[in-house]
């Protein structure tokens, strides 16, 4: 056994080693993206985020447990950076239900995408698990916005409840289609170096 195989197979509670260290590093990118801005590109009423990157990374390298965790730490990033630098949309997203709930979630569900996917070419199932991983993120967030804050959606934006629905719709395709491709664009390589590194397809 190698220091590699080592160092991944220690256990810490019920994470390795290897786990712990993703977990940190990852997170840590998470939070320098948004702290230096490259995070989160605002175009109103909405943020285009690409803080969800390092939860793929997390869930598509070292699965749904270490990207769960990571995805934790981007919820709870976005919920204190609607704290500190609010937008239109910030009362929402105070809530831990539209920050921080779905953040967790769809890193199990990319996950789940990859693995249920049966061609054998790796390069393709992380392509099409990290595209449709971003749009379910971006499904559950702005769902949870529709179906329990909707009115509030309403008041800010100025939409009227016969329309509220439209207009989430219209703002999860113009945010969420360009989120999906720059995840799929980012994540594959990145991914695929590091599962090659930790000999995942072997």
């Amino acid at each position: 056994m190698d220091a590699g195989q080592s160092m991944g197979s220690k256990t810490v509670g019920r994470l390795t080693v290897r786990e712990m260290t993703i977990i940190a590093l990852l997170s840590a990118i998470t939070i320098v993206l948004g702290l230096t801005g490259y995070g989160i590109i605002n175009i109103p009423p909405l943020s285009v985020t690409t803080l969800h990157i390092p939860t793929l990374i997390a869930a598509l390298v070292e699965g749904p447990k270490v990207g769960m965790l990571v995805g934790f730490v981007f919820g709870c990033y976005s919920l204190y950076a609607n704290f500190t630098a609010p937008n239109i949309l910030s009362p929402i997203f105070l809530n831990p239900l539209v920050s921080v709930v779905p953040r967790v979630i769809f890193p199990l569900l990319a996950f789940l995408i990859f693995k249920s996917i049966f061609f054998k070419d790796v390069k393709f199932r992380l392509l099409v698990a990290a595209f449709l991983g971003t749009c379910i993120h971006t499904a559950l967030v702005m769902g949870t916005i529709f179906f329990l804050f909707g009115q509030t959606f309403a008041q800010l934006t100025h939409a009227t409840m016969e329309n509220v629905g439209m207009v989430i719709l219209g703002l999860s395709v113009s945010h969420g289609l360009p989120e999906a491709i720059a995840a799929a664009v980012i994540v594959t390589p990145i991914a695929i170096a590091l599962r090659k590194t930790l000999g995942k397809d072997k």
